[in-house]
């Protein structure tokens, strides 16, 4: 997820981050679609116990949604509301997952002997 984030990111700054530019450039539009197409298919690949646990943090549903909607709808997208995504959700998923990504590789420094409990309260307790 992290990756389709940032070539959201790296695209939109190599073609120009603009809503001006992207919603009079089709290659823009398709690469920013179909890297949230992805994000949105990458969420079935996780388990259903992490998205229970972190559904305070991330809106699984709607990332799952915005799949459906850039995947069977592309001809009637409104390229006003994808690039509200990009400015407004796309940073919220690239903090959550290089939160998610530090937590766990300092996990895999540790001697770990008990499961780590991911908490509804936010916090991440063993």
């Amino acid at each position: 997820m992290l990756e389709y984030c940032n070539d959201i990111y790296d695209d939109c700054l190599r073609l120009g981050n603009s809503y001006e530019v992207f919603k009079n450039d089709r290659l823009l539009q398709k690469a920013v679609t179909m890297s949230m197409l992805q994000i949105g298919e990458l969420t079935t690949h996780l388990s259903d116990e992490f998205k229970d646990l972190t559904n305070n943090e991330m809106d699984w549903r709607n990332l799952k949604g915005l799949r459906n909607i850039v995947a069977h709808q592309y001809g009637s997208i409104q390229f006003d509301l994808i690039w509200q995504i990009k400015e407004n959700d796309i940073p919220m998923i690239m903090d959550f997952c290089q939160k998610y990504i530090s937590f766990f590789d300092e996990q895999l420094d540790l001697d770990i002997d008990e499961p780590l409990d991911l908490t509804k309260d936010n916090s991440l307790k063993r």
